[in-house]
C-alpha cells in the first residue's frame, strides 16, 4: 500500500517540478551552443537563466511540498483523503518520503546549475573537472579526514532536510487544531518559528557536549567542536534525529483526532 501511495504522490507532485529540470538542462545546452558559435546573446541569456534557476528550483520545490501537504490533508482534498481506507500514518510517511526526495533532488539540481554556470562561463573546463574528480576519488581512498568530513557533510544534509520537513509538517498540523484553525496560515508560520527557536536553543547547548568524530582518525571521541582539534560534533546530529522523530510522532498523533479541515 505504501508503494502505491508513493507512486500516486510522485505523480501528483510531479506535474510542475520536472518542467524546471527540463528547463535547466535546456538552458545549459543553450549556453554550450552559445559558446560553440560564439554568440554572446545566447551565452548571456543562459548565464542569467542559470542564476535564476538556482533560486527557482528550490523555491518551487518548497512551495510544492508545503502546499501538497496542506491541500491534501487540510484543504479541499482533505475530505477525500479522510475517506480513504488508509492509515493516516501511511499517508504521513508518504508525504515525508516524497517530500524528502524532491528536496534532495533540488539540492542536486542546484549543484548542477552551479557547475553549469561555471562551465558555460569557462571558469571550469571538462578536463579540469575530470582531473578534480580523479583527485577527489584518490584522496577518498588515501585520506581519512576527507572521508570523515564528506560523511559528516552528507549526514548533516540528510538529517537537516528531515528536520526541516518535520518542522513544516508539524507546524501546519498544529495550526489546524481547534485553537488555531481560524487563522491556520498565520499560526503555521508562527509555530514553525517557535519550533525552530526551541531546536536552535537545544543545539546551542549541545555544542558543549563532548561527543564528536575526529576527522583525522575517523574515531568517536569525547571532545567538543570547540576543542579546535579537528573534531566535528555529533551531539547535534543525534539530537536532530531524535527531534525529527518526535515531531513526526506529534504530527501523526494530531492527525488522528485533533485536527480539523477548514
Amino acid at each position: 500500500m505504501l508503494g502505491k501511495l508513493i507512486k500516486h504522490e510522485i505523480r501528483a507532485t510531479g506535474r510542475i517540478i520536472p518542467m524546471f529540470y527540463i528547463a535547466i538542462v535546456t538552458t545549459f545546452l543553450t549556453g554550450l551552443i552559445g559558446n560553440l558559435i560564439d554568440n554572446s546573446y545566447l551565452h548571456g541569456l543562459a548565464t542569467f537563466l542559470m542564476i535564476i534557476s538556482i533560486f527557482a528550483i528550490n523555491i518551487v520545490t518548497l512551495v510544492v511540498v508545503v502546499t501538497r501537504y496542506y491541500k491534501n490533508l487540510f484543504g479541499n482534498e482533505g475530505y477525500l483523503t479522510g475517506t480513504l481506507p488508509v492509515d493516516k500514518s501511511l499517508i504521513l510517511a508518504t508525504k515525508i518520503i516524497v517530500g524528502f526526495g524532491w528536496i534532495i533532488l533540488s539540492y542536486i539540481a542546484t549543484a548542477f546549475c552551479t557547475f553549469g554556470l561555471l562551465f558555460i562561463n569557462n571558469e571550469i573546463t571538462l578536463e579540469l573537472f575530470q582531473q578534480s574528480l580523479f583527485e577527489l576519488v584518490k584522496t577518498l581512498f588515501n585520506e581519512q579526514y576527507v572521508r570523515s568530513t564528506i560523511f559528516y557533510f552528507l549526514a548533516t544534509i540528510i538529517i537537516q532536510t528531515m528536520l526541516f520537513i518535520a518542522k513544516i509538517y508539524c507546524a501546519i498540523t498544529i495550526a489546524h487544531t481547534k485553537p488555531f484553525i481560524k487563522h491556520s496560515v498565520g499560526f503555521s508560520i508562527l509555530w514553525y518559528f517557535i519550533i525552530g527557536i526551541i531546536i536552535d536553543s537545544i543545539d546551542a547547548i549541545l555544542i558543549f557536549i563532548p561527543f564528536g568524530i575526529n576527522v583525522e582518525t575517523g574515531h568517536i571521541v569525547t571532545e567538543t567542536m570547540l576543542s579546535g582539534s579537528g573534531v566535528l560534533g555529533l551531539a547535534n546530529l543525534v539530537s536532530n534525529v531524535i527531534v525529527s522523530i518526535v515531531l513526526f510522532l506529534i504530527t501523526n498523533s494530531l492527525l488522528y483526532s485533533k485536527t480539523s479541515l477548514k
